[in-house]
């Protein structure tokens, strides 16, 4: 995962894995400090804000929980924590953007606030249209884009991750930083016009 280097020889992450498997919380505790601040990072970058990472990393390791016997110990497990993670911000992202405000909601608070909350409310709306544009990107391409780009690692790490090439993560993270500068501007030419009005 990335920001995090695997303490961990290959032998002693099996062992540790098993150990989970097994219902050892102490090992599944490990296991969870290990990834907490990774799955943290990608969470934030994913969803725009650091509460939200929050509850999205409480709801990665249930899962983990729920679903560690089903990892099999042949395979890589960033790949496999990644595709938890992913799925999670996907859901949590859904369950926020039906209950954020409206922009009209939006515009009233910030003239009933000071100047610094307005530039902290300006920064946290860039924040959720990044999030909103990251989840209209297909999957792949925004994981590579937040692995590569965001978080920066290599190509070759965020292919090992993704299961793919690092000729394919390249290509990948391109197409999705073109969708992603496409999409900001079309977001601001409509709040433009809306503002016009």
């Amino acid at each position: 995962m990335p920001g995090i280097s695997q303490p961990l020889n290959d032998l002693e992450f099996a062992d540790l894995i098993r150990a989970a498997q097994a219902g050892d919380h102490v090992a599944f505790d490990r296991l969870m400090m290990l990834y907490q601040l990774p799955v943290w990072k990608i969470a934030c970058h994913t969803l725009g804000r650091p509460e939200d990472a929050d509850d999205a990393v409480q709801e990665v390791f249930l899962r983990v929980y729920k679903y560690l016997n089903s990892y099999d110990l042949s395979k890589s497990f960033s790949p496999w924590l990644y595709g938890i993670t992913d799925r999670v911000c996907k859901d949590l992202f859904k369950k926020k953007a039906q209950a954020r405000l409206h922009d009209g909601e939006l515009l009233d608070e910030a003239v009933r606030i000071s100047p610094r909350q307005q530039d902290d409310l300006i920064a946290g709306e860039r924040r959720r249209i990044l999030a909103e544009g990251l989840h209209r990107l297909p999957s792949r391409q925004r994981q590579a884009l937040i692995l590569r780009d965001i978080e920066g690692l290599t190509s070759p790490e965020a292919a090992e991750i993704l299961g793919t090439d690092p000729a394919t993560v390249r290509q990948q993270a391109a197409k999705a930083l073109l969708k992603l500068t496409d999409f900001a501007k079309k977001y601001a030419q409509r709040a433009s016009v809306k503002v016009q009005r």
